[in-house]
């Protein structure tokens, strides 16, 4: 059995924020919603009781964030899965040669035929308009590419990048 060692440090940092509302006070802690309307508790342990009496709407506070990982989630990218199923019906609909393209931040994938010779820029730009056609609103992330055998590209951040520079 292997156990996975994760060696990550978080380092603690300090964060200033303005009170924008005091939502509950108890006797050994203090609930305060700061200007970006997030919630923080304050207990007798961060701020003694003389402190936590100045904390009013409008105070400024500094906090001192430390912080850890809790859990861990693996989860395999959904497109991974169906790669092997797109080419397999890429090879059934196209006689040439095709690349295969997937989004793990969409869940979108699809393919792109070519002749061999062709100029890999209009190729690479063909990929990323297909992908623009499926994709969510604003993604930018890096597509993985597969070729017709099912090679993934380890190249084709390079191949979109010469896409990109245009």
């Amino acid at each position: 059995m292997t156990m996975t060692v994760w060696n990550v440090h978080f380092g603690r940092r300090k964060l200033p924020i303005k009170v924008r509302k005091v939502l509950r006070e108890g006797p050994r802690f203090m609930v305060i919603v700061d200007t970006q309307g997030k919630e923080h508790v304050l207990s007798e342990a961060d701020f003694s009781p003389a402190e936590r009496e100045k904390i009013k709407t409008g105070s400024v506070i500094t906090l001192i964030l430390a912080e850890s990982v809790m859990t861990r989630i693996i989860d395999p990218p959904k497109v991974t899965k169906n790669i092997r199923k797109l080419i397999l019906e890429a090879q059934n609909k196209v006689s040439g040669l095709f690349f295969v393209w997937a989004c793990e931040h969409c869940g979108t994938a699809g393919y792109v035929e070519y002749e061999d010779g062709d100029d890999p820029q209009i190729i690479a730009g063909q990929v990323v308009l297909a992908h623009e056609k499926e994709a969510k609103e604003g993604c930018e992330i890096p597509l993985r590419i597969f070729d017709h055998r099912g090679m993934e590209q380890p190249d084709s951040e390079l191949f979109l990048a010469s896409r990109r520079v245009k």
